[in-house]
Parts: C-alpha cells; structure tokens; sequence
C-alpha cells in the first residue's frame, strides 16, 4: 500500500495499491477513504503455492495513526475442496463474472465481530455477497444447456444472525433508540434478495417456466448461549486439554446441529463405551441434558431431549444421526465448542456474538420456513402447512422422472390439470360366411358322345371393416419435456431454493 497526500495539507487523502514500487502509474486500485476497489484478478503465493484470487478492498481510515485498509473475502480459484467439476466452465464464470463481482459469500461477520469495521461495511459485503450469487446464476442460466441449476443467496441469513436479536424488545439488550437503524439493515437485505428473486424471473419465460421458491429455516431472537460441551463436562461426560476433546477419556460430547454422541466402542475413533452400556449412557446423559436450567430464571432450556430412536418421526435416522437429539426453546442457540468463561450460559452480545439462530426442531413458528411457486404446469390455490420432505418428490413430479431413491415424502398437489381431447378411432372386423354354388358342363368323347354336368359348392369368407370416431377428454399433468432451475435466496432469514421448469 502507498499512502499519499495530493493536497499537500499534511494529512494523507488516498491509498494506492501497487504490486511492487511506488508508482502510482501502476497501481491497481487508488482509493479515498470510504472507498471500494474493483474486484483485483491476480495471484497469491502461500507456502509456495500459487492462487488466482479477485479479492475488493476499501479504504476504511488513512490517518497516518490509525491507518485501515480492509480486503474482502478471498475464495481461490483453485480452493480446496474445489468448487467446480467442469474446470473449462469454472474458468469461463471467473473470468466474465468473478472479475466484475468479486467471490464474496457470505456477509463478512468475522469482521463486524471483531471490530474491523462499522455496521455499514458489513452490508456492503452483504450485497456484494447477493451480486455475485445474482450474477453468477444468471451467466449460468444464459451459458449452460441446463436441466437442473441449484443457486443459493445467503444474505438475509447473514443479517439476522447478526441483527434479529437487536429488534426484538423481548431480548435484554434491546435499545429502541438504535432497533429502527437495524430494522433497516434487514429491511435493506430482503429487498436485496427479492431483486434476485425478480431477476430469475425476468431472466425466463414463465409461459414454458416454472418457478419454485423454497426455504430452509426461519430464524429467532436469541439471549444465551448453551455451550453443551461445558454441561457434559461439569457431569464428567467428557475430558479435555485446552479447547481439545480427549476422546480416550470422554464417554459423550456434543458436535454440534442439535446432536449429542456417544463416544461408542467400534464405531467412534478411540471409542470407549462398551456396546453393552450404550443404553445406560445414553439415559444418563440425557438425564443430565433434561435437568439443565437458567440460572436466571430458573427454568428448563430444552424443550426436546430424546433418544436417536425415537428421532424418526422427524426425519433423523440413519448412521450420521446423534445418540441423542436436543432442541432448545425460543431465546437460546445451543453451541459446540466451549465456553471462553466455563460457564455454560453466555449472554448473546450484540455485534460481538449471534443475536439470531435457526438450528432447533421447527416447532415454533420463527423456525418455520416458505415455499412458492409459480408457472407453467402451477397451480393456483394455498397450501398451508407442508413438510421438507415433499419438495423433492415435487420437483420430480414435475420433470416427470421418479423421485430420489431414499425419498419419503410426497409430490404437493400443484400441479395444474391439462385438458386434452383427441380423436379416438375404433376399428371393427367382422367375418361373413358365404356358399356359392356352380354349375361346370364338361363334354368327353368316347365311343359315343355324351354330355355330363358336375354341382361344385366353395365356401369363401368376406371381411368388413368398420371404423368409427369420437372425442375423448382426458385429464393430465405438465410433466414432461422439463429444465429446472434451482435458486436458494435467503429471504425473511430462511434459505430460498428457486426451482425452475422450462419446456426443450
């Protein structure tokens, strides 16, 4: 960086990005404060490997004492796990989008909590988070011969986990003097994702398209953090050094998304739970986990703790699933790791920890998430509530291929009736016997001439065919001949999955 004073009034007023001297002639990027570069397409060196990066920067401060020039997410080319499979098209997208937008994913929450910069820095990663998501579906929607394209914004997500809290009056550290600045932060967010939302739209023919907008998750307000970890630990479930589980010594631990495991013999790396006491671990711990109370209010904070198989009623099973699910009620995030103080309850503080979560069971209406859809083959009418489950059989349905393999929902009752008529044609074969009889005169000459007559019968058949026409109306439903488009937006603090259908 070259800090310079163009107007010689002792204090520097830009900041230039050179590669190597300090030659302005040569910078990248020359920046006031408060300013943006364009995304910067070039190559990092790191422990001797080489990376194709297009980070942006800003020019937070150049006062010569506090001197702050912040650079956005990095997001390699060549990142690991790769991003891409088809390395000739990922190449494509860098170069006529990643070079104009930028690679940022998510809305910087790392800085905001870390006191890099203000509020508003952080939304403008947000947006440029949703101006690469947006651009970089519609290049794919306009360059791929396309069947089935899954897309994702993550920005309202982002703004409520950082925000939710701060508008909420039930929450302790609300101030209704600031709630109205937040407000407008998430207000700002969903329109941002609303105009991805339209831009799909614009981007298709929705006389031959169909469109699906999906969620994921809602989100609430939270007060606490439960550190789970630290509770299995304080009940002598789990040993560590430092922020390290010793699992030759842990009988039980939390990993995080609502699941406890059992540190079991032959199944965990290091197990040491005898199969034979699986059972009781399992009820001890969750004995434990049932009897954890506020300190404060002196009220139980989970409102679900049950065992691995009693779990699938709610769709968890399998051998990813925990030993034991939890769920928390409305104003807790249940979280992995430990606590910084030992204590299991840490106080949400806002622009320093989450004051939104979204990870428990969707009991409770926050958590709930949304579903649309528009188009051809669509239907009109509401659906009330749904389940998950249901959204891939519908997609299927409406591609007119079987569902998933390992599918256990049904298609929603969508799609909209088509009435064809057509023009049956019935064909009637009916055989006729018929006797002919003939009368031959034949003449022999012998001795003397005579003439005699022979009687022959011959039976034939005779066919007819008759043929006859009528309409016949038949219902049925747009399912085939269709592409689909997938777009998961996050709008009101809920992943959105946008599924598009379009006629070949």
């Amino acid at each position: 960086f070259f800090i310079a004073d163009t107007n010689s009034d002792s204090s520097p007023d830009i900041v230039a990005i050179v590669p190597r001297e300090k030659n302005l002639s040569n910078a990248l990027a020359v920046l006031k404060e408060g300013e943006w570069s364009k995304p910067l397409n070039t190559t990092l060196t790191y422990k001797g490997v080489n990376y194709i990066i297009a980070p942006l920067f800003k020019a937070l401060n150049l006062s010569l004492s506090n001197f702050k020039v912040y650079r956005s997410l990095t997001r390699p080319f060549e990142a690991s796990p790769l991003w891409f499979s088809d390395r000739n098209l990922a190449w494509r997208l860098w170069n006529e989008v990643v070079v104009k937008t930028g690679f940022i994913t998510d809305g910087d929450y790392y800085g905001l909590t870390n006191k890099w910069f203000d509020e508003d820095t952080y939304m403008e990663t947000v947006h440029y988070t949703n101006m690469f998501f947006m651009e970089f579906t519609r290049w794919l929607i306009k360059n791929t011969d396309w069947n089935l394209l899954m897309t994702y914004t993550s920005i309202v997500d982002n703004v409520y986990h950082q925000f939710l809290g701060l508008i909420d009056p039930r929450m302790p550290y609300y101030n209704p003097s600031t709630a109205p600045k937040y407000m407008a932060y998430i207000k700002e967010a969903i329109k941002w994702a609303d105009e991805f939302v339209q831009m799909l739209i614009s981007e298709v023919d929705l006389s031959n398209t169909a469109i699906i907008v999906v969620s994921d998750h809602g989100q609430w307000p939270v007060a606490k953090l439960i550190y789970v970890n630290n509770i299995l630990e304080q009940a002598g479930f789990l040993k560590r050094s430092g922020g390290q589980i010793l699992l030759n010594e842990t009988i039980a631990w939390y990993n995080g998304y609502n699941q406890v495991f059992v540190n079991l013999k032959d199944r965990e790396q290091g197990g040491i739970v005898d199969p034979s006491q699986y059972d009781s671990v399992v009820n001890q711990v969750m004995a434990v986990l049932s009897s954890v109370r506020d300190p404060d209010t002196g009220e139980p904070v989970f409102s679900v703790v049950m065992k691995k198989s009693e779990a699938k009623a709610l769709g968890l099973f399998g051998d990813r699933v925990g030993d034991i699910i939890i769920s928390t009620k409305p104003g807790y995030a249940p979280y992995g790791g430990f606590s910084p103080t030992g204590n299991p309850f840490v106080n949400a503080t806002p622009l320093s920890t989450i004051t939104g979560n979204h990870q428990d069971l969707p009991y409770y209406p926050e958590l709930w998430a949304v579903f649309g859809a528009v188009g051809a083959g669509i239907g009109h009418g509401v659906l009330g509530l749904i389940q998950s489950t249901s959204i891939a059989p519908t997609v299927t349905a409406l591609l007119g291929i079987d569902p998933p393999l390992n599918s256990i929902g049904t298609p929603l009752p969508i799609l909209k009736p088509i009435t064809i008529t057509h023009t049956q044609v019935s064909v009637v074969t009916a055989t006729e016997r018929v006797e002919i009889t003939l009368e031959r005169a034949t003449t022999q000459t012998l001795t003397t001439t005579q003439t005699t007559t022979q009687t022959t019968t011959t039976t034939l058949q005779a066919t007819t065919t008759l043929t006859t026409t009528q309409p016949v109306t038949t219902t049925v439903y747009e399912t085939t001949s269709l592409a689909l488009t997938s777009l998961a937006a996050l709008i009101l603090a809920i992943a959105i999955l946008v599924l598009i259908f379009r006629k070949k």
